[in-house]
C-alpha cells in the first residue's frame, strides 16, 4: 500500500543523506568501480555502459557527488542521472567545466544507446552493420557521418574518463582505462 511505500521511500531518504567521511566515500566508490571494471572492461567503445568514461563512470560521478552533499542539500537527490548531474552544477556541487562535459555526454550516449536497441541485435559490429544503422547512429549523435561520430564518441569517452578521476579518482589497477595509447595522449594514463 501507499503508506508502506512512503515509509520505505523515508527510509531510504534517510539513509541517503547520512554525513559521511568523504575521503573513505571517495575510496569505497574508486575500488567498487576499479572491480566492476575487472570484470566487464571492454576496448568496444560501442560498449558505452561498460567501456572505461561511459555510461557507468558518468553514473559513478553523479552517485558519489549525491552520497557526498545529500546531508548538506537532500533536494539534490535524484533517480536520474542527468537531473542529478544538473542539479549538482546548479548547487555548484559540480564544477561547470566538469558539468559541460559530462551532461552532453550522457544525452550522446543515451541517444546512441536508444538506437542501438530499436536498430540492431546482439553486439554491434560497425563493419557488418547495415549503412542505414551506421546513418542512424551519426544522425542521433549530431555528426555528419559515422566516422566523424567513432571520433566523437573516443573524446567523449576520454573527457568521462578524465571527469571521473578529478571527480572521483583514479582507478588503482594500472592499464584498466580501457583507451590504449589515447590515456597517455591526453594525460590520462
Amino acid at each position: 500500500p501507499a503508506a508502506f511505500a512512503a515509509r520505505c521511500q523515508a527510509a531510504i531518504r534517510d539513509a541517503l543523506i547520512v554525513p559521511r567521511d568523504t575521503a573513505k566515500l571517495r575510496a569505497d566508490v574508486v575500488e567498487m568501480r576499479g572491480m566492476i571494471e575487472a570484470e566487464k572492461l571492454t576496448e568496444d567503445i560501442f560498449d558505452i555502459k561498460q567501456h572505461a568514461g561511459g555510461l557507468v563512470d558518468i553514473e559513478f560521478i553523479a552517485q558519489f557527488l549525491m552520497l557526498a552533499h545529500a546531508a548538506e542539500d537532500p533536494d539534490l537527490l535524484s533517480t536520474n542521472t542527468e537531473t542529478a548531474l544538473r542539479g549538482l552544477a546548479e548547487r555548484g556541487f559540480l564544477p561547470r567545466a566538469e558539468a559541460d562535459i559530462l551532461l552532453p555526454a550522457i544525452r550522446l550516449y543515451q541517444a546512441l544507446t536508444q538506437v542501438l536497441r530499436l536498430a540492431h541485435a546482439g553486439p554491434f559490429v560497425p563493419a557488418e552493420a547495415p549503412i542505414g544503422v551506421l546513418e542512424l547512429l551519426a544522425r542521433a549523435g549530431e555528426v555528419p557521418s559515422f566516422a566523424m561520430l567513432e571520433a566523437t564518441l573516443r573524446e567523449t569517452l576520454v573527457a568521462v574518463r578524465g571527469s571521473f578521476q578529478r571527480i572521483v579518482g583514479p582507478i588503482s589497477k594500472s592499464g584498466a582505462d580501457g583507451l590504449s595509447d589515447n590515456s597517455e595522449r591526453h594525460g590520462l594514463g
